[in-house]
């Protein structure tokens, strides 16, 4: 019984904290917060100096656990501290008038969660700045406070910094990394194996490598503080997870038509394959700090297949060869040129993930994050803060949200003249959630909390009475309980261990015996109010409505992007709209990423199953892939309109896809559907256009063109006819989801 019992507290403790990320945090808080608290109070003396010591190490070591590099980490968490200096002097300066405060509260509040869409280092840093300025602000204390106070602050950044990055740091980034390079390991093996043919057991290999990709999933959704590095680098990551996940499915698929080894398109595919397979292992080995992947070969070899299929057809026609086996021969590697591509984009996503430079001569696929001068560089930061100051921007309702809430806590408690009221803002912004429900939710955890955290600490104080010896004692098991508590037992057994560590604290700091455990249940009560307040005033509908609402416009621009994208190809259309377009596009989808990661950490009774949300993000993905295939295929002058009735069927078979995500679209936006179906795309009339260019194809080189561009596009819009069809039932899921009223 015994052991089957330690099993089962290991597994519960290993579900929670994987990579003991947790745990390793909270020890290392309770070894540098007790020893910085007895150096401060001893070699200082200086109140305001000891509690910006005690809770900057605190807020830098638990609420701003960087990982990645010891370099990277070491810079982040100096940085971090620059940024908190500056805070702690402003906050001071108008901490004394509550009006003043309040407006510096809104403004600072905005900027530092606003921040968090240039993602890693930054998001992670937020919740350390903004305990910087909340105790800085709502602390009342003349100009002659700062020195003092950024002192501290300065001292207990010192200490993180070299505690962060020499004591037991996180690894989670090369953790991940290492996982995926494995998982490309997995994908490379099944593609060869499916192209050898040499009876290796296929079905194997494909669930090893399903399960290789779903291990990174898994990974990824596990790790604290996601994603480390620069935001370029966990952008990259996450497209790279979700190229993994599409090359599998790819590599399920099988052709119905066996070609003769010797054959001219068999001959090509082969030497596609290779180069994929090369890629996808050198893409392993860039992950893990080796070599990056040979792109330009890549691109050669694809360019190639394309070439000699081109040439083959043509001389297969004019050889009389039937226009219904050329189809056959041309479509087999269908598959295989769209697994090229995939291969190609995931290639530059593990250069880049793994903080390397991508070679400029590249031409990597349009959208893909880079690094670029220092012109680039400030143009992206623009088109970020444009994509997010948009009105339907989950971030900027959540910023908005948290900055008023704030805000309004600072002044309330100004006016009313709360004598702690550092604790009625602190109140506010630990139950601050995205609908007006889970605030009043987490509103009652934090007060049942705390009364229950004043209970234990004023038992505790009243029966060792003024021993000190005891609480220096007690100090780090208290200080690891309240590291470890939120993230292995939610957030009330939190607010409980917190609450007995401030207690303690401040007898350590100023005794004051239990008393300062109730004005703490009387602060955060009022602080909790405010945030109720502002969880019905500001979009209380919560992030699962935005996310559904702006997952739908993200299917409207996508699938226009598409439409355009096609015409260039079918009509001849100029190039110059399309890149307008397809910023828009990119624009909405990582409205909808963030909106995803929001709506995630709501944690909805009814929420939408994390794999389903990832599959209708990835999808959009995709989608946005086939454009930037299709717009290549343009620039290379291999047009369709040529081939007359075969272009006009092909046009009306776009027009249904398009129609299919339009209706995913409006259904995702209103919420409901009004619309039956759409009408599915007829592979029989895609095989029509194509049998229709071919039998009117004759010498002249460029109708050979056209004919081969009508099947290429014929293939891209039926793999997203067949996408669109497998939304249904997701899209439906998260509707349903969402549904429902905030109140309910």
């Amino acid at each position: 019984m015994k052991p089957a019992l330690i099993s089962a507290v290991k597994n519960l403790h290993l579900a929670h904290d994987p990579g003991r990320v947790a745990f390793r945090r909270a020890a290392r808080a309770a070894i540098v917060i007790p020893l910085a608290l007895s150096v401060a109070m001893r070699v200082v003396g200086n109140v305001q100096f000891t509690t910006f010591v005690v809770f900057g190490c605190f807020s830098l070591l638990v609420l701003a656990d960087f990982g990645g590099p010891r370099r990277q980490r070491a810079l982040a968490y100096l940085t971090t501290v620059l940024f908190g200096a500056i805070l702690v002097t402003i906050g001071t300066l108008a901490s004394t008038n509550p009006r003043i405060g309040a407006v510096a509260m809104l403004i600072v509040a905005f900027c530092v969660q606003f921040s968090g869409i240039f993602g890693s280092y930054i998001s992670t840093a937020r919740p350390a700045l903004l305990l910087s300025f909340v105790l800085s602000v709502a602390t009342p204390a003349t100009a002659a406070a700062i020195g003092p106070r950024v002192s501290g602050w300065l001292a207990a950044g010192a200490v993180a910094t070299l505690a962060g990055t020499l004591l037991w740091p996180h690894v989670g980034r090369q953790r991940l990394l290492d996982k995926a390079a494995a998982a490309c390991r997995a994908i490379a093996t099944l593609i060869e194996a499916t192209r050898e043919e040499t009876g290796r057991d296929i079905a194997k290999l494909r669930q090893i490598a399903a399960d290789s990709v779903a291990v990174v999933r898994k990974e990824y959704a596990g790790t604290p503080n996601r994603p480390e590095g620069t935001a370029r680098r966990g952008r990259a990551f996450v497209e790279l997870m979700t190229q993994q996940n599409r090359l599998v499915a790819l590599s399920s698929r099988q052709s119905q038509v066996t070609l003769p080894a010797e054959h001219a398109c068999h001959v090509a595919g082969d030497t596609l394959a290779l180069a994929v397979v090369r890629t996808l292992e050198s893409s392993a080995e860039v992950l893990k700090g080796g070599t990056p992947p040979d792109l330009k070969g890549l691109e050669r070899a694809r360019l190639g297949h394309w070439g000699a299929l081109d040439i083959w057809a043509t001389d297969a026609m004019r050889a009389g060869v039937p226009a219904e086996k050329v189809i056959d021969n041309l479509t087999v590697d269908s598959d295989l040129r769209a697994t090229s591509y995939v291969t190609f984009a995931l290639g530059t996503n593990a250069i880049l993930a793994a903080g390397k430079p991508l070679d400029a001569s590249i031409h990597a696929p349009t959208g893909t994050p880079r690094q670029t001068r220092l012109t680039g560089f400030v143009t992206q930061i623009a088109r970020r803060i444009r994509t997010h100051l948009d009105p339907a921007s989950s971030v900027l309702h959540s910023s908005i949200r948290i900055a008023f809430g704030l805000a309004l806590a600072v002044l309330v408690a100004g006016l009313l003249g709360v004598s702690h009221g550092f604790w009625v803002v602190l109140g506010a912004l630990s139950v601050l959630r995205s609908n007006a429900l889970a605030t009043g939710r987490t509103s009652i955890q934090a007060i049942a909390g705390t009364v229950l955290g004043f209970i234990v600490a004023a038992l505790f104080v009243l029966t060792i009475g003024s021993s000190t010896v005891v609480l220096w004692i007690a100090l780090p098991v208290l200080v690891f309980t309240a590291s470890y508590a939120a993230s292995a037992a939610g957030f009330l057994a939190g607010q409980v261990a917190f609450t007995v560590l401030v207690i303690v604290l401040f007898n350590l700091i100023a005794p004051s015996g239990w008393q300062v455990g109730l004005v703490r249940v009387e602060d955060v009560a009022l602080g909790v109010g405010i945030s109720v307040v502002t969880g019905l005033l500001l979009w209380p509908r919560g992030a699962g409505v935005e996310f559904r609402q702006s997952l739908g416009g993200c299917y409207e621009a996508v699938s226009e992007f598409v439409r355009c994208s096609l015409k260039r190809v079918l009509e001849g259309s100029a190039a110059d709209g399309v890149g307008h377009v397809r910023d828009l596009a990119e624009n909405a989808q990582n409205r909808t990423d963030d909106a995803f990661e929001q709506y995630m950490r709501e944690r909805a009774a009814n929420a939408l199953d994390p794999q389903t949300g990832a599959f209708l993000i990835a999808s959009g993905t995709h989608a946005m892939l086939v454009g930037d295939v299709v717009n290549d295929l343009a620039d290379t002058e291999s047009l369709a309109y040529g081939c007359g009735n075969g272009t006009i069927t092909l046009d009306a078979q776009m027009r249904v896809m398009i129609a299919g995500y339009q209706r995913l679209a409006d259904e995702l936006s209103k919420g409901t559907s009004d619309e039956p179906p759409a009408n599915a795309v007829r592979e029989d009339t895609l095989h029509e256009a194509a049998l229709v260019c071919l039998r009117s194809w004759n010498e002249d080189h460029s109708e050979g063109h056209a004919a081969v561009a009508v099947i290429w596009i014929g293939e891209w819009i039926r793999q997203l006819s067949t996408l669109s069809a497998d939304l249904e039932e997701p899209v439906a899921a998260a509707v349903k989801a969402t549904a429902s009223a905030w109140w309910h």
